[in-house]
């Protein structure tokens, strides 16, 4: 899939990253899943990709939004899941959301 930069005139708000992201988190398919290093810090910190997920779906945005390098805007996300709190790093694509790391 080809990356798509969209352009804002100025930072997205934290409230509407997590919008979008609760909308496009219920259509599995706007979640783009395969980072590497997000698979191994899920090892690495004895979670599962229903605590990812989880976390995506109904999470609050405690960092961000930040621009990377790549001119994506990137955002952590936190949410008690099943009595561990679990940190996720999603960057915004415009149509869609990769996933970065869990922390």
């Amino acid at each position: 899939m080809p990356a798509r930069i969209i352009p804002f005139p100025c930072a997205p708000s934290a409230k509407f990253l997590e919008e979008k992201l609760k909308e496009f988190g219920a259509d599995s398919e706007k979640l783009i899943f395969d980072n590497p290093h997000f698979k191994e810090r899920l090892v690495e910190r004895g979670l599962s990709m229903r605590h990812a997920l989880e976390a995506i779906r109904s999470g609050c945005v405690v960092d961000g939004p930040q621009q990377d390098k790549w001119g994506n805007w990137r955002i952590k996300v936190s949410r008690l899941v099943a009595g561990r709190r679990v940190q996720v790093v999603v960057a915004y694509k415009g149509d869609h959301f990769v996933v970065v790391t869990v922390i």
